[in-house]
């Protein structure tokens, strides 16, 4: 136990200046990027820089008022309006394993992925839809990549997330399944390495309480 949580720690201090972060996701507008679908959103991701970035603690945007099933909409990050793409990553904190489902209401298409899992993708251009995906999960910290498009007119999303049977809440909200944003997605190494420091700082809290 001591050996973990020495490990954990130093690893925690290892990534500190590589992943600096805060609660909520880091999301990234890429303009023109919503002419090509869930494709365009991945191809901006990896050629461009992107046009704008800030945290969000939340996924509710709207460019037409309170358009989906929660109050409380913000204009799209940058005032982004027609055939923008947008990626919102970073990590959610799961203190429970078990099953867990996350959905998305939007117009116009998504795609979100869970570590290596494929949770939903839609490329389509239409009105407000609801995309459903489960998958168990163990206690600690899981990579998230939620990917978003908009075509023309109107544009929301909306990204929630509950333990099987609970309460839908946006993802990052008081209560629901917390998120941390960083940079940039770590390398695959990073990824472990923060798993380690992640599990030993569990092993801190359940050793205080």
């Amino acid at each position: 136990m001591k050996r973990l949580l020495t490990t954990g720690l130093m690893a925690t201090a290892l990534l500190g200046a590589a992943l600096p972060a805060s609660a909520g996701l880091l999301v990234n507008v890429y303009n023109g990027a919503g002419a090509s679908g869930i494709s365009g959103v991945l191809d901006a991701m990896k050629t461009r820089k992107a046009d704008y970035s800030t945290v969000a603690q939340v996924i509710n945007f709207s460019d037409n008022g309170n358009a989906g099933n929660y109050s409380g909409d913000a204009a799209f990050p940058g005032n982004a309006q027609d055939w923008f793409g947008l990626s919102a990553t970073g990590w959610i904190d799961i203190a429970t394993a078990g099953i867990y489902d996350f959905r998305s209401y939007a117009d116009d298409g998504v795609q979100l992925k869970i570590g290596n899992t494929l949770m939903f993708s839609d490329s389509g251009y239409h009105a407000v839809e609801f995309r459903t995906g489960s998958t168990y999960l163990s206690a600690g910290w899981h990579a998230i990549e939620f990917l978003y498009f908009e075509g023309s007119v109107f544009g929301n999303v909306e990204l929630e997330a509950r333990a099987i049977g609970g309460t839908w809440k946006l993802l990052g909200a008081e209560g629901g399944v917390q998120t941390l944003a960083v940079n940039d997605l770590p390398e695959p190494g990073s990824v472990a390495l923060l798993g380690l420091a992640a599990a030993g700082l569990g092993c801190a809290r359940r050793r205080k309480q």
